[in-house]
Parts: structure tokens; C-alpha cells; sequence
């Protein structure tokens, strides 16, 4: 018997965080669900945290709810996308890039804190995982029969997100399978 995997990507932040639910039987992996939770910049942080864990906790309780309506147990696995916010201001520091101030990483960290506590309470495993070197862009050029699904950038980086966590641990020939698909 083949079980279904399910799997929560979230790319958090305090501004977007966008969610995709996939699941896996065997070698196929199919988007479920996507969704995002925005916050309004202009509202204060204390409003936009408890809007982001109000929202959150619904949307995962949802998600909890249509699990407990499929026949047969279904472990849930919700994984986070955490960057390394210290290599990514190196990096963009020599590029030129946007420069990370203190203050949006401790907005970001802030979001995360409110969604680890949401991941926990609805008791799921939780894993957190780096983005890896591809840049966002490629990843979801990678995935776009997926990312598809996506209405915004937060949504599809936690498709990929979602996706890179059931493809952990595949052969190679399973992930060009998986990536050859129409």
C-alpha cells in the first residue's frame, strides 16, 4: 500500500506568506491547495502579527479539517522556508543589491516566530529548510508546471518549498521523472 505524503510549504514573511499543500503517492506530486495571508504595511506591528496568527491558525485548522475528511490516516508535515539572511546581505552586499536593514529582519523573524507557534499548535511536524543556492527566480522556472498554481511570488515560493521537501531524498531518475511531466 502507497501512503499519501502531505506536505505545508511556507515561505514566511510579515508583508506576504504564502502557502502550498501537496501531496505525494508514490512518484506523483500534485498542488492541493495554494494560498497566501496578507498583512497592510500600514497597520502596526502588533496588529499585523495578530492578523498574520489569527489568519494562519483558520487557514491550517481548514487544511486539519479536509485531512480528518480523507479516508485513512494522513500525517501532515508543514515546512519552512528560512533564509540565511547573513549570507544573502553578504551576497547582495558585493552585487549591489537591496540591503537587508535590522529592521526587516527582525519583522521577518517576528512573522516566523507567529508561524512556527501556528505549525506547532496544530501539532505537525515541523522542518525548517534553507532555500539552497538557486536563486527564487530558477526554482520556479524549475517548477513552473506547479508554480503555475501560484497567483503570487509568496505562493509559489512555497510550492517550491513544498516540492523540495517531497523530492529530498529522490533518486535522480525519480526527479527527472517527476520534472518531465507534462
Amino acid at each position: 500500500m502507497i501512503v499519501m505524503e502531505h506536505v505545508v510549504g511556507i515561505d514566511p514573511g510579515l508583508d506576504g506568506v504564502g502557502y502550498a499543500w501537496l501531496t505525494r503517492r508514490g512518484a506523483d506530486i500534485e498542488v492541493y491547495r495554494v494560498f497566501s495571508i496578507r498583512t497592510k504595511p500600514a497597520d502596526p506591528m502588533a496588529k499585523r502579527l495578530f492578523s498574520l496568527m489569527e489568519n494562519t491558525r483558520v487557514e491550517l485548522q481548514g487544511i486539519r479539517d479536509e485531512l480528518d475528511g480523507l479516508a485513512g490516516r494522513h500525517p501532515m508535515t508543514v515546512v519552512l522556508e528560512v533564509p540565511d539572511f547573513a549570507g544573502q546581505y553578504a551576497e547582495r552586499g558585493q552585487r549591489g543589491g537591496r540591503n537587508l536593514s535590522a529592521r526587516s529582519m527582525a519583522s521577518f523573524w517576528q512573522a516566523l516566530g507567529v508561524i512556527r507557534a501556528m505549525a506547532h499548535d496544530a501539532e505537525w511536524t515541523l522542518v525548517e529548510r534553507a532555500p539552497g543556492r538557486a536563486k527564487k527566480e530558477e526554482r520556479q522556472q524549475l517548477l513552473h508546471r506547479w508554480t503555475q498554481h501560484g497567483k503570487n511570488p509568496d505562493e509559489r515560493d512555497a510550492i517550491v518549498v513544498a516540492a523540495a521537501h517531497l523530492l529530498e531524498g529522490a533518486t535522480v531518475a525519480d526527479v527527472a521523472r517527476f520534472l518531465a511531466r507534462p
